[in-house]
């Protein structure tokens, strides 16, 4: 039975291996330095572009966490979601050069973003203009139950009714 309410929060970036971080200069530093993610980026020049993206499983926090950049530093947000699936119909993958022409577009008109998805080819794209790359695996447990607390989301289905019925489905991708 799905449950409606909140997403969890899970704090990924303060557990271990929750999440590893990349930044521009190829540096990876695991999740217990991780929490120090955040002095840097509000320390970070104003006039320098901030260009994060955040890959992970669905479930494991990337919304969560991408709202939470957006709303502490302004950043404009780009769900990957919006930009691999057709617009208004679900499950239908859109042309895959539409979407990547997409991703570099809003990539490098966009001074300071976040993009967030678990879509390779579309993270790529994203990487060749990004700063800084978050990794999010909180582990499948983790995955599923925040699957399981996921409001509905009125930018990819109609009704939260459609929603669910595409829950099971969303099941099998954290599993895959």
């Amino acid at each position: 039975m799905r449950r409606r309410g909140r997403p969890r929060s899970a704090n990924v970036l303060g557990r271990e291996n929750a999440a590893l971080v990349w930044d521009n200069s190829g540096y990876c530093r695991g999740a217990a330095v991780a929490a120090d993610l955040y002095q840097p980026l509000i320390e970070q020049d104003i006039n320098s572009p901030m260009r994060i993206a955040i890959v992970g499983n669905s479930g494991s926090g990337k919304s969560t966490l991408a709202q939470q950049l957006v709303n502490a530093h302004h950043l404009v947000a780009l769900d990957l979601d919006t930009v691999a699936w057709e617009p208004g119909q679900i499950a239908v993958a859109r042309e895959p050069q539409l979407a990547v022409a997409e991703v570099r577009h809003f990539c490098a008109s966009t001074p300071h973003w976040v993009v967030e998805g678990c879509y390779a080819g579309l993270i790529r794209e994203a990487l060749r203009y990004a700063t800084l790359l978050l990794f999010l695996e909180p582990g499948a447990d983790v995955c599923r139950a925040n699957c399981h607390d996921r409001p509905w989301e009125p930018h990819k289905f109609k009704s939260a009714q459609e929603q669910d019925r595409h829950f099971e489905f969303l099941l099998q991708w954290v599993d895959a």
